[in-house]
């Protein structure tokens, strides 16, 4: 005999009257109806109201949309499992340029420029550029300061790199098929691209000189002693300091030549850059052979929506502009070796001194 299966008494995010548990935990419709539209509409972003996040149920309705957002994804309700297909109201006719995903889901790039553009807009919470003037290192950059990269910033911005390398993985159904070792191996390359991709973006963009810009305002410049406190610079005669600075200039130097002049040259702007990424991530070159199955349509609509901008952009030279975009991947490609090289190399990319997760996410 089977043991009937027990029920919640309330909704798992504000306690109401529990309905289903179409998108992961038991909830009431009013915050299924809620969550869908939520994600559906893309919307979600900041507090509105300063909302006191432990509100607890009762108040729970009465918060922002963006707080109970919140609360509905920490109560485990998940968004993959929304069949945009069947959505709220009248149905919309299909947009074109729809990225169908696998027969669960479909995304738009639209989708994807704007988990960018919040993930940028991420970024700027952990800005340097409010620190005072006089700290050492500090430059002025088309009227803004950037502080010379150290050790944390390093460990920061792959954090931060990884985080999202991994939220925009998680945008298609072929990665989450993945075992928990094969994510681990996509995410050690694509990682590091989205990284490179996002830092080179904003190089091309606020910097005119050598330097190479991280998503915190912090910067490297090929000069290893370059704003460089002069009480350390006590030690620059030593051999392992020579050394540093010669690894150092090699690896800021191919940066500037590599990534930040292609994209200058290009202006590779934000939907070229979503474009890439999901290239990157979709038709990759990662360790242990893994591939993400079933993501052909997915590279084909990217590489037909990459031509079609191409031409967009330069209608004489639309061909010519696509085929160096394409070329720019492999040059992203060998700079994630470059950086790996790095940090078996440098004081300032030492991964060992770094947290377990962003060590977690290298392959040793």
């Amino acid at each position: 005999m089977s043991i009937p299966r027990q029920i919640p008494a309330s909704c798992a995010v504000c306690g109401g009257q529990p309905n289903g548990s179409r998108y992961g935990p038991v909830t009431c419709l009013g915050c299924m109806v809620f969550f869908r539209r939520a994600i559906q509409q893309g919307k979600n972003g900041n507090c509105e109201k300063q909302c006191n996040r432990n509100i607890g149920f009762a108040g729970m309705k009465a918060s922002c949309r963006n707080c109970r957002l919140q609360e509905c994804l920490n109560a485990g309700m998940n968004p993959n499992a929304i069949q945009f297909r069947d959505k709220l109201g009248p149905r919309k006719p299909k947009k074109a340029g729809m990225i169908e995903i696998s027969n669960r889901t479909d995304t738009d790039f639209d989708c994807l420029v704007q988990l960018q553009r919040k993930q940028r807009e991420l970024h700027q919470r952990y800005s340097g550029s409010n620190r005072i003037t006089e700290e050492s290192g500090l430059v002025k950059i088309k009227n803004k300061y950037y502080h010379r990269a150290k050790p944390y910033d390093i460990e920061l911005t792959l954090k931060l790199s990884f985080r999202n390398a991994t939220d925009w993985a998680k945008q298609f159904n072929s990665f989450w098929n993945l075992k928990e070792i094969e994510k681990k191996l996509v995410i050690s390359e694509f990682g590091i691209s989205f990284l490179l991709v996002d830092q080179a973006y904003k190089t091309a963009c606020k910097s005119d000189r050598r330097f190479w810009l991280l998503q915190n305002d912090s910067y490297l410049n090929p000069d290893y002693f370059f704003g460089m406190p002069v009480e350390d610079k006590a030690t620059e005669e030593s051999e392992y300091v020579v050394a540093q600075a010669k690894c150092h200039a090699e690896f800021v130097d191919s940066l500037l030549k590599c990534l930040k002049k292609p994209f200058s040259l290009l202006k590779i702007d934000k939907l070229e850059c979503v474009l890439l990424k999901t290239l990157l991530l979709l038709a990759p070159s990662f360790p242990g052979r893994v591939s993400l199955d079933d993501s052909e349509k997915v590279i084909a609509r990217c590489m037909s929506n990459l031509m079609n901008y191409s031409y967009k952009k330069s209608p004489e030279n639309g061909m010519v502009r696509f085929g160096e975009i394409i070329l720019l991947m492999q040059s992203i490609r060998s700079t994630v070796k470059q950086f790996y090289n790095q940090t078996k190399r440098s004081y300032c990319f030492d991964i060992s001194k770094f947290d377990t997760f962003v060590r977690s996410n290298f392959v040793t």
